[in-house]
């Protein structure tokens, strides 16, 4: 039996850490993601943020369309720091070797960054066939080492989380990989965009039986459209919301500027009031 989740009102807690804090302490948690190349240039992206900041308790910083090239997750998550936004960024150890990937989560550690999420790669290349020097779970395991390095501390230590595209797989070896990232030191789950809430619900079940949820906090994944119904989109969420293991939700932004602020901080106030 899970419990039910909470709601922190926006503007109670600082920008800076609101996400980890939301899901840890087992409040429902509200993100946006937005990917990298959606904007022309970085300003752009960031007062885009800067829009959505008020709504939402972090922002995931998703990957170009296509591979194509976008202002890097460790630029705009160090611009979204200093607007006293919560960066979530999205990283895989696609066509990067060892080294660099760990002086990404060098420099993010330096500029506060403290929720990531480690994905595997698309399998796609602009360049030819895709390159990977790391695995997932070594990734993982390597940003988990980095928080030994941090004693006594559990406001600057990485919040590592991983991605799936296979939540309604039943078979083994998605569950067994899941189990893998877990033990690597993955905490939390993001989902690929769902729209079968049925399926999903069935899944959560599933997950809870068999105790993924122990090792996980699942953050399921909607994708938002150019112009969404306020009150149907409030109802999904908060459906999902009441969901067995869910422990938030993330709305997947393809074109930031048909997004308008309005309907997500009334969406925001609805699931707050639905969930007292």
């Amino acid at each position: 039996v899970t419990q039910r989740n909470q709601f922190i009102p926006v503007g109670l807690e600082s920008g800076l850490n609101r996400f980890r804090s939301a899901v840890q302490h087992k409040d429902f948690s509200f993100t946006v993601e937005i990917a990298s190349d959606d904007q022309s240039c970085a300003e752009d992206y960031l007062a885009a943020c800067r829009q959505l900041a008020p709504a939402v308790d972090g922002i995931v910083i998703g990957y170009p369309a296509d591979g194509a090239p976008g202002v890097s997750a460790l630029a705009l998550a160090a611009l979204l720091r200093g607007e006293e936004i919560d960066p979530i960024p999205r990283l895989n150890c696609q066509d990067r070797n060892r080294i660099a990937l760990h002086s990404d989560l060098l420099g993010l550690r330096a500029n506060g960054v403290t929720a990531i999420i480690i994905d595997h790669g698309n399998e796609g290349s602009l360049t030819g066939k895709p390159v990977f020097d790391m695995s997932r779970n070594e990734l993982i395991a390597t940003a988990a080492a980095m928080n030994e390095d941090i004693p006594d501390s559990t406001e600057q230590d990485f919040f590592i989380g991983t991605g799936t595209d296979l939540v309604f797989d039943e078979g083994e070896q998605i569950a067994n990989e899941l189990q893998g990232n877990a033990q690597s030191g993955a905490r939390f789950l993001l989902t690929s965009p769902v729209s079968d809430l049925e399926a999903l619900r069935a899944q959560s079940l599933r997950w809870v039986e068999s105790r993924l949820t122990w090792h996980f906090a699942l953050i399921v994944t909607l994708a938002l459209g150019p112009e969404p119904d306020p009150s149907e989109l409030a109802g999904r969420v908060t459906e999902i919301s009441r969901l067995p293991g869910v422990s938030g939700v993330n709305l997947k932004i393809d074109d930031v500027s048909t997004v308008q602020i309005e309907p997500l901080l009334a969406l925001r106030k609805n699931i707050g009031s639905a969930l007292k």
